[in-house]
């Protein structure tokens, strides 16, 4: 069995900042999906995998950050708009061809 896992906080930035932003009729911000989607349909069809599994960083804290006080600390905040579209992505998913979604916390 052949299992793609992606890193989906990896990928929904990449698509955020490396996409030309996108917007719908009414301002709604779309780049960020619409690269995700993307990135997903071609590694699909690059590796051809049995399934595909996508996870996304828990909202709060982590093991990680008990475990060390400067874990993160430089970084800079989430955009807005990109929080929205990355919440929506994990908890709805893509229906694939390989399988069902499934959410953990």
């Amino acid at each position: 069995m052949k299992l793609l896992i992606l890193d989906g906080n990896s990928v929904i930035n990449r698509a955020y900042f490396g996409v030309k932003p996108l917007t719908t009729r009414d301002g709604l911000y779309t780049h960020a999906v619409f690269g995700f989607l993307n990135i997903l349909e071609r590694m699909q069809k690059e590796e051809q995998p049995d399934a595909v599994a996508v996870a996304f960083d828990l909202h709060g804290p982590t093991f990680r950050h008990q475990r060390y006080d400067g874990y993160k600390a430089t970084r800079h905040g989430m955009p807005q708009e990109l929080a929205a579209k990355e919440i929506a992505l994990s908890q709805k998913g893509k229906q694939t061809k390989c399988g069902k979604n499934f959410l953990w916390e």
